[in-house]
């Protein structure tokens, strides 16, 4: 038996001592493992690495964006509406004489000599609703010789001592007219050019009703309609580059962002521009229900041409709803133009005020 221990013994250790030999690792054991071995990598590793620091940029891009937007709200002169306006009074006037270049190149051949009898007429109205609100002078065409209105605003005195008009516009301010003889029925203001279509003429066969659409588009400028659509446009691209960036969704945030906020926005300034643009006509003395009258016609020429959207496919609102809100608005505005020491017959203006008032109360 001992003798063959020690056999077993001197074979192992030849074994061992044989170059041939692989030894056999020490066992080790899950403890030893546990303490010394590198872990693998963590996902709350790759979150405080890479995603962490993502979504803080992302906050604080998101805040300084949230301040930059309330630092340049303001409110709309009459309605009060908060809007984002990032447009300067100082660039507008950049803004205002590059427009006029380009309505210039646009229409070229078809604007009507500055002395055709219609277009003296149409000046003489647009320098009323200028004047009377002391929104400034039409400026001396540069196309020819015209005789411009010489009547004094009754606004000269609050002019002198505030430096502005009933609507906070700068002042002096010089407007620019222009009439285009083209079948388009259409009349626009963008800056301090006011263009009118010989096509929208047949819709208004009196000065009241010329008026209702001039101070309209008027009402536009004064309310810088232009200048929020364009500081709207900004920020909605700067919004929609970033979310479609970022989700991938390939301009899709601009088409919702067009349905859900600037069609919306649109339809409100029209609103607002008809409330505006009524005052405007009221306190030139004009009758302010011609605008009712002109959206009555325009509204029988939509359904001739079967025109009719969605609403919330509009850039405007229908002509009923116009023609409902600017007759809410007739009372104020008859108002307005009775306390006017320049438009006479005082009486005649309270009548029409009180009637337009029982309407209301009525409705």
């Amino acid at each position: 038996m001992l003798a063959q221990i020690s056999r077993s013994r001197s074979c192992r250790s030849l074994v061992s001592n044989s170059p041939f030999h692989i030894r056999r690792p020490p066992l080790i054991s899950r403890q030893y493992i546990s303490q010394h071995a590198t872990p693998p990598p963590r996902k709350q590793d790759y979150w405080t690495r890479y995603r962490k620091p993502q979504i803080r940029g992302i906050a604080i891009a998101v805040s300084l964006g949230v301040l930059f937007y309330v630092y340049n709200l303001e409110r709309t002169p009459i309605t009060g509406r908060w809007r984002f306006m990032v447009i300067s009074p100082e660039f507008e006037k950049k803004l205002a004489d590059s427009t006029y270049d380009q309505i210039l190149r646009q229409y070229q051949g078809s604007i009507v000599s500055p002395n055709h009898p219609l277009v003296v007429e149409i000046r003489q109205i647009v320098g009323r609703l200028l004047e009377a609100s002391a929104l400034g002078r039409l400026k001396d065409d540069e196309f020819g010789e015209v005789v411009m209105p010489t009547k004094t605003s009754w606004y000269d005195e609050p002019i002198a001592e505030t430096g502005k008009g009933p609507y906070g516009a700068p002042l002096p301010k010089e407007w620019r007219l222009l009439v285009v003889s083209s079948s388009e029925v259409n009349a626009f203001a963008s800056y301090d050019t006011i263009v009118v279509f010989t096509g929208i003429l047949p819709f208004c066969p009196t000065e009241d009703t010329l008026a209702g659409v001039i101070g309209h588009e008027i009402a536009h400028v004064v309310a810088r309609h232009s200048s929020e659509s364009l500081s709207s446009y900004i920020l909605l691209e700067l919004v929609a580059g970033v979310v479609d960036a970022l989700l991938g969704t390939l301009g899709l945030t601009r088409s919702v962002s067009q349905l859900v906020l600037e069609l919306p926005n649109s339809r409100v300034k029209e609103l607002e521009a008809d409330r505006i643009g009524v005052q405007i006509t009221a306190r030139a003395c004009f009758d302010p229900a011609g605008a009712t009258t002109v959206q009555r016609r325009l509204g029988e020429l939509e359904k001739g041409m079967g025109k009719q959207y969605p609403s919330f496919l509009r850039t405007h609102p229908r002509s009923g709803e116009r023609i409902q809100y600017i007759e809410s608005r007739l009372p104020e505005a008859y108002a307005i133009r009775a306390e006017s020491p320049t438009c006479g017959g005082m009486q005649a203006n309270l009548t029409r005020f009180e009637a337009a008032l029982q309407r209301l109360v009525g409705s």
